[in-house]
């Protein structure tokens, strides 16, 4: 474990406290700052150079953050986040809570298995019945079912891996 690194993450959490402080609930889930919070707290594991660009960004963002949360330049400050979560994901596959609930990209895995499943589903049932428009109805039920089940999953199987941050 990097003693400089561990120094500057807990430098970084008082910053970022002492800055949010007086922000209301609302805007700390808008802002997600636990998810900024909780990747301080995990950066001693990810074993990281003391010049690494994430660093680099966490500060920058955390350095957007204004005293009230009224002068926030949203746009500015969620496109960094953006970069930084996918950064972490990719980098670290480390994910935020829920992260596979609440992807709606038609072309991830869990949705690519629900549509295949569904579609295979649909196609049996038009054969075995004689009405073609109920069963594509049910696979369409079917599709964003099994998409559901298997966001549930991935989401367990992150948390059991402590993936999640």
């Amino acid at each position: 474990m990097n003693t400089n690194i561990s120094e500057w993450a807990s430098e970084k959490r008082k910053q970022l406290d002492g800055v949010t402080h007086s922000y209301p609930i609302a805007a700390k889930v808008k802002f997600r700052l636990n998810y900024l919070n909780n990747l301080l707290l995990r950066i001693n594991d990810l074993k990281l150079d003391e010049d690494d660009i994430l660093l680099t960004d966490l500060e920058n963002i955390i350095n957007l953050l204004p005293p009230k949360a009224e002068e926030m330049i949203f746009n500015n400050y969620q496109s960094k986040f953006n970069d930084l979560i996918f950064m972490v994901k990719h980098r670290f596959n480390l994910t935020s809570d829920n992260y596979y609930r609440k992807d709606l990209n038609p072309l991830t895995i869990k949705n690519l298995i629900g549509i295949s499943l569904g579609s295979v589903l649909i196609y049996l049932s038009i054969i075995l019945s004689n009405k073609p428009a109920l069963s594509i109805e049910i696979g369409i039920l079917l599709i964003i079912a099994l998409s559901h089940v298997a966001g549930i999953l991935l989401d367990r199987k992150a948390q059991k891996e402590d993936r999640v941050l």
